[in-house]
């Protein structure tokens, strides 16, 4: 018995606005167990009477997504209202997995550079977070809990990209898709 790539990682070809939902659901339902092989050398298994097919263990994949990386900065940001309704209908399933929280969105946008005096960039936190409220349709602001704004780099004369991090507001996650 041998661990693959494959078990643990697989590739999809789609478009994000379809991806996002359509992942979570299947992740959601599908049950899918890997290989995974036990760490310890070959001497230790030997010393423990452990053949080579003993030092691997099956473990049940995820049942849901902790981490969305969108990394385009430019369009990250109009794929957020996919998040609309992401566990509409399953929110009694979702509670009764152990572990379960709603996952973490990390979303590259652009911004402002600072103003004069804005140290903390204020106005470009305060602007993202506009932008993220009117696509979730939830408002989002620089005091939200779990809420990190990075200061990425700079990218332009006038522009600095930047990482909006947030946990998934649960009224986004369980509302009626309908609403996008």
């Amino acid at each position: 018995m041998h661990t693959k790539v494959e078990e643990f990682v697989k590739a999809f070809k789609e478009d994000g606005h379809t991806f996002i939902p359509e992942s979570a659901s299947r992740l959601l339902h599908d049950i899918h167990f890997a290989n995974v092989p036990i760490k310890m050398s070959r001497s230790e298994a030997t010393s423990r009477g452990i053949k080579g097919s003993e030092r691997f263990t099956k473990i049940q994949q995820p049942r849901f997504f902790s981490h969305y990386v969108m990394n385009l900065p430019s369009t990250a940001i109009d794929f957020l209202p996919n998040f609309i309704g992401l566990y509409q209908g399953a929110e009694e399933k979702v509670h009764s997995i152990p572990g379960f929280a709603l996952p973490m969105v990390h979303c590259y946008c652009f911004g402002p550079k600072n103003e004069e005096g804005d140290v903390e960039n204020l106005v470009a936190k305060t602007l993202i977070c506009q932008q993220i409220s009117e696509r979730l349709k939830s408002e989002i602001t620089p005091s939200t809990p779990e809420l990190h704004i990075y200061d990425v780099r700079d990218v332009a004369p006038n522009k600095r990209q930047f990482c909006a991090s947030f946990r998934l507001p649960a009224d986004v996650a369980f509302r009626d898709s309908a609403a996008r």
